[in-house]
């Protein structure tokens, strides 16, 4: 059964890193973003978001500020928006 696409998909890494373990600013970005519900994805170096556009939006918003709080100073996100033709 096909899965319609994401309305918006969004990827955000988080820094900085430290060399051969998760530290406790990236584990709670990612956690925060697996409590979402939304469809998900981690990497090593990235975490990637799919869903509708208000859901998608409202959990960067969360991740981006449990992120900072947890002493990240650098985050990097890239939002992709679906349009009709994709």
């Amino acid at each position: 059964m096909p899965v319609a696409p994401a309305e918006v998909t969004a990827t955000f890494t988080v820094s900085p890193p430290i060399d051969d373990h998760q530290p406790r600013h990236v584990k709670a970005a990612v956690d925060e973003a697996h409590a979402s519900g939304l469809a998900m994805e981690a990497g090593p170096d990235s975490t990637t978001l799919a869903g509708g556009r208000a859901e998608v939006i409202a959990t960067l918003s969360k991740v981006i500020d449990i992120a900072i709080r947890a002493g990240a100073t650098t985050i990097e996100v890239n939002i992709e928006v679906a349009t009709e033709s994709t």
